[in-house]
């Protein structure tokens, strides 16, 4: 059962979470691999170790073919917010992608800046879905919402009574620009160029 991703990706992606998931049970809370799945999984001779391929430039171009899916996925749904029930293939591969990021040293796919550079262009959203409770917004939303903000009241300084939740989005830009710390808005110099761009008050 050494799936490849050129066979079935869905199913690769699939065995590539069950695999991280049990090596790194604290890490990736994704999937709960317990032991009657274990059980189940050995009984149909299921591969727990799968050899690595060499080669950056297989690599490379697999991230590429990906990022180019995520594109035309975001010109076809109008946001990154991918379902498994949509694509389950691009769903796990940003489930992967984010794991990577978020544990540099699990033995995953490598995080590079250059492909978080890359990511972050097209809006990629860090944080993904919730599993319950709200929609995570991405930063194109909340810019929608700023600017919707604007048009109703003339400015940006947006008060908790008026909205908490862009209230609180706002004070964690601020935030995250003032003391220059790694959190997950990711501010970038992009980012700091579209808020500046719709007048953003940072002060």
């Amino acid at each position: 059962l050494n799936i490849s991703r050129e066979e079935d990706q869905s199913l690769f992606y699939f065995c590539h979470n069950v695999r991280y998931s049990r090596s790194n049970p604290d890490k990736f809370k994704g999937m709960a691999v317990s032991d009657d799945r274990i059980k189940a999984l050995d009984e149909i001779g299921f591969s727990w170790a799968v050899a690595r391929k060499s080669g950056k430039a297989k690599s490379e171009t697999s991230f590429e073919s990906r990022l180019a899916d995520l594109r035309q996925y975001k010109q076809q749904h109008g946001h990154l917010n991918v379902k498994q029930e949509e694509d389950g293939s691009l769903y796990y591969f940003c489930q992967i992608v984010r794991t990577g990021r978020n544990n540099p040293d699990g033995g995953g796919m490598k995080i590079t800046d250059e492909r978080i550079k890359a990511l972050d262009e097209i809006g990629f959203p860090w944080g993904g879905l919730r599993l319950s409770g709200p929609k995570v917004k991405t930063f194109e939303e909340r810019l929608d919402e700023l600017r919707k903000y604007k048009r109703l009241h003339g400015h940006m300084n947006v008060r908790w009574a008026d909205d908490i939740s862009l209230a609180a989005f706002c004070s964690k830009l601020r935030f995250a620009r003032k003391t220059k710390k790694t959190t997950r808005l990711n501010l970038t110099d992009a980012k700091i160029a579209a808020l500046d761009s719709i007048g953003f008050d940072w002060f």
